[in-house]
């Protein structure tokens, strides 16, 4: 199945593994590159991230260093609990040259991605071979922008937020299903939860290869 995920990762952003166990999950994430952190993802009361607490969870990328993000349902949510996807290659598709080469030089700061782990920041777009590499935080702090750049930044976040359902790929993952997205290209999020929600995912980190040229 390695390569069948690598493949769809590689064409489609994502892939959907249905009916597979945790050590096989596992296994499959870490035959991807290098599985940097794995973490339990449900409600937790009094925890202030969004993927924690019961409201919608915008969309955004995880952390610029994670190439591949991977998720395992344990528990799903009885009513929905599905992920939401974006394929942000169709966004940027919609930005001037211009406005594609101020993103290139905005960077957003990005915490430590393990503890004892420097923060720093990254640009939100990256030149790749097919497209760009996207780094897109739910929470925006920009480093020093060019004049114009938090215009565009804005402008990237209003076409975001415009994302019709129609647009938006959605997947409900069933209990033993897995979700591998690439994290430089797709967009990810949630709808809201009911607070007693049960859903609890199992979030696995990827590292396929260092990329120190996001990085300031």
């Amino acid at each position: 199945m390695q390569q069948e995920v690598a493949d769809a990762l590689r064409r489609d952003g994502f892939f959907h593994a249905r009916g597979i166990g945790p050590d096989e999950y596992l296994a499959l994430a870490a035959s991807l590159g290098e599985l940097v952190a794995v973490e339990e993802i449900e409600l937790r009361p009094g925890v202030g991230s969004y993927a924690c607490s019961p409201g919608p969870v915008p969309f955004h990328t995880d952390h610029p260093a994670v190439t591949t993000a991977a998720w395992y349902c344990v528990r799903q949510d009885p009513v929905d609990g599905a992920s939401l996807l974006v394929d942000a290659q169709r966004l940027i598709g919609k930005l001037s040259l211009e406005q594609i080469t101020l993103l290139e030089r905005l960077h957003l700061a990005f915490p430590p991605l393990l503890a004892g782990h420097p923060p720093g920041a990254a640009p939100v777009l990256v030149p790749r071979s097919d497209g760009y590499g996207v780094y897109y935080p739910p929470v925006v702090r920009p480093e020093e922008p060019e004049p114009g750049a938090l215009v565009v930044l804005q402008e990237l976040t209003e076409r975001v937020r415009e994302v019709s359902p129609t647009e938006q790929i959605r997947i409900r993952l069933a209990v033993s299903d897995a979700l591998f997205v690439d994290n430089r290209r797709m967009l990810h999020g949630r709808g809201p939860l009911r607070p007693n929600s049960p859903r609890l995912l199992r979030r696995a980190w990827i590292q396929r290869e260092p990329a120190p040229s996001l990085f300031v």
